[in-house]
């Protein structure tokens, strides 16, 4: 199920896709998933009812029922795991069908001519490189329909000849038999001068927020412990990024969440949701700025949070002086949390790996003299 985040205004009102739009596309549980097109409004009021349904019937039925009832208007697209249909309902008609479509008419035949002409490669921006990379739902398919479908609709969303759809694409997908959404990343490189390459390779420079360039990240928060349910969308340049909060209807809308690196972005998202966003785009350094920018305001928890984002990075140890700097704030923040025997067992090991180990010494030395102190 694919889906996008614009709403349409019935007073034309130019709407921000991103922060004035809203999820349309929702996993009731690991088996049940929909997706809506309508009024939000209308579709808010049956939205609490509709997520405690148990089969794609029962929502349906629910939803037509609702509908009629309350004089709403919005349709719903469902999908059961292990089916090989989807379940439409449109108007006041309930369907099984292979493939289907809710919403704007206009936008669904540009995405059909999208994946017939087989048009689904990153739109190209005049003199730019793109990169994406998309995770690829389980069992993968030996036609990759996965990915045809994903880049026709994304072509669909970003063509400004379609006003009716826009902001993020959000594909929900069986995965294992079981419904998440597909996280992905899009890279748009800094402009090309051509006249500059040569035999000899050259670096092309990706993510210059100078030059317009840019890297978006769409993820999750499960390989942090929390739920797939919790997703998302961050600006690496923009210093920023988007989650999706239930109002009192359950109805996901976007907040903005500042993030000055994507150190920040998996703390910040954290007191949202619980557990942070994963990124992709974290490293050590992101994890070590952070910490020590934390360390100075005494903000001893959010900085221990950040230090362990990276402290298990395979190439830490490899830059000796990066890693007494990184394992010594480490180790500050561990201290000021109360986990004193934690703090000093990684000073030790650090110093005993690593031949330049100043700082560590330091606090090692510290440490136990407080303790002496005590």
């Amino acid at each position: 199920i694919l889906g996008d985040t614009k709403l349409t205004f019935y007073n034309n009102k130019n709407s921000n896709p991103y922060v004035d739009g809203c999820l349309k596309v929702y996993s009731v549980s690991d088996t049940l998933a929909f997706g809506f097109a309508g009024t939000v409004e209308h579709f808010e009021i049956a939205l609490e009812k509709l997520l405690k349904c148990k089969s794609p019937d029962e929502i349906a039925k629910l939803a037509l029922k609702l509908k009629s009832e309350k004089n709403l208007d919005f349709d719903l697209l469902i999908g059961e795991a292990g089916n090989d249909y989807l379940t439409l309902l449109k108007g006041k008609q309930i369907t099984k069908q292979i493939v289907g479509y809710i919403g704007d008419k206009d936008a669904y035949e540009k995405y059909q001519s999208n994946f017939i002409s087989n048009n689904t490669a990153i739109p190209p921006e005049d003199g730019r490189a793109s990169i994406q990379i998309s995770r690829q739902p389980e069992p993968l398919w030996e036609n990759e329909i996965y990915s045809k479908m994903f880049h026709a609709f994304k072509n669909t969303i970003t063509n400004a000849k379609i006003p009716s759809v826009g902001g993020i694409s959000i594909p929900l997908c069986t995965d294992k038999g079981k419904f998440r959404y597909m996280n992905y990343v899009d890279i748009i490189s800094d402009p090309l001068d051509l006249s500059q390459f040569s035999d000899k390779p050259k670096v092309i420079e990706f993510g210059t927020a100078e030059y317009g360039s840019f890297s978006v990240e769409f993820s999750d928060t499960s390989p942090h412990g929390g739920s797939p349910k919790d997703i998302g969308f961050y600006f690496l340049q923009g210093g920023f990024g988007l989650i999706f909060c239930e109002n009192k209807n359950m109805l996901k809308k976007p907040k903005v969440i500042l993030a000055k690196n994507p150190a920040y972005w998996v703390l910040n998202s954290s007191f949202e949701y619980g557990s942070g966003v994963a990124s992709g785009y974290v490293t050590p350094d992101h994890c070590g700025i952070a910490g020590e920018q934390l360390l100075t305001t005494g903000n001893w928890k959010d900085a221990l949070f950040c230090y362990e984002l990276g402290k298990d990075d395979k190439s830490l140890p490899n830059r000796p002086a990066v890693y007494d700097r990184f394992m010594s704030g480490y180790a500050v923040a561990l201290f000021n949390c109360g986990k004193t025997i934690e703090a000093l067992k990684t000073l030790e090991t650090a110093i005993a790996a690593n031949s330049i180990s100043p700082r560590c010494g330091e606090y090692l030395a510290k440490i136990q003299s407080a303790l002496q102190l005590k």
